[in-house]
């Protein structure tokens, strides 16, 4: 049998060299296209245009729209209303949620509030359909739930924005003089280092002062009735060019004494 020449065996040995590559390169291309058509067919979140929206619900509250919010993975998909001496925000049969400030121009943070009625337990309900205003809010007190949920939209001034979120947790009540639009550069930094250290969940999401934030601010008896305690989601807007994308949640320290709160519960509900 002839030997190949050294010459011949480089030539194969170039080829097959050749041909890998191309295969690699093949099935970096067949597993981005294939993600790429997932994602179109399973969105992380996909926005929805609530423009037209804001404009019926004006004609109701007589011009006191200022936006619209929705949250992933519940049905809180409600006007935003200016909260003025001519509304009543305490009022059962509203289907709204509130703001304090008056002002339709996006801000480097907004404040949006909203009641929570009945979802008050130390093991709240997820999701549950009769759960109106801000009370599927509570979902996200559950880490598996807040893993797969990561992003709400706020529609304000004929624009939508997508937010990501990056804190959950509760505040005392006597800090909701905190909850204002518009921050100075040095207490923004401030307030995200407090949401970040706070927070039941540590966010793989960078934040920093050069962002615009938003919080949902909801009541709840989870540490009692006379706690005076509130439920907070920070979230921030996209970045340019940031695509709507999973990112990676863990539960931080401070979640082990809310299941140590929720298992107190259910041995309470078993007496």
């Amino acid at each position: 049998m002839k030997k190949k020449s050294p010459k011949t065996k480089k030539i194969i040995d170039k080829k097959k060299t050749i041909l890998g590559v191309l295969a690699l390169v093949l099935l970096v291309i067949v597993f981005l296209f294939g993600r790429l058509i997932y994602l179109k067919l399973n969105p992380v979140y996909r926005p929805e245009d609530r423009v037209g929206k804001i404009e019926e619900k004006q004609e109701i509250y007589k011009e006191k729209v200022v936006g619209w919010l929705q949250v992933s993975g519940t049905n809180i998909d409600y006007p935003v209303i200016y909260n003025d001496d001519d509304i009543n925000v305490n009022k059962i049969g509203y289907d709204f949620l509130w703001t304090n400030e008056s002002s339709m121009e996006l801000g480097n943070r907004e404040v949006i509030f909203g009641h929570n009625i009945l979802n008050v337990s130390k093991t709240p309900l997820i999701t549950d359909k009769s759960h109106k205003k801000f009370e599927q809010l509570m979902s996200f007190i559950y880490y598996d739930f807040a893993k797969e949920n990561q992003y709400l939209q706020y529609t304000i001034n004929g624009e939508s924005y997508i937010y990501k979120i990056f804190a959950v947790g509760f505040v005392e009540d006597k800090k909701l003089p905190y909850y204002e639009k518009n921050f100075e550069k040095d207490r923004l930094e401030k307030y995200i280092k407090d949401a970040k250290n706070d927070s039941f969940y540590d966010y793989k999401v960078d934040v920093d002062n050069n962002d615009d934030i938003i919080s949902l601010v909801t009541c709840t008896r989870f540490y009692g009735l006379n706690a005076n305690i509130d439920f907070k989601i920070d979230a921030r807007k996209l970045r340019k060019h940031e695509n709507i994308s999973k990112y990676k949640v863990a539960e931080s320290a401070k979640y082990d004494k809310i299941k140590e709160e929720m298992k107190g519960d259910e041995a309470d509900e078993k007496v």
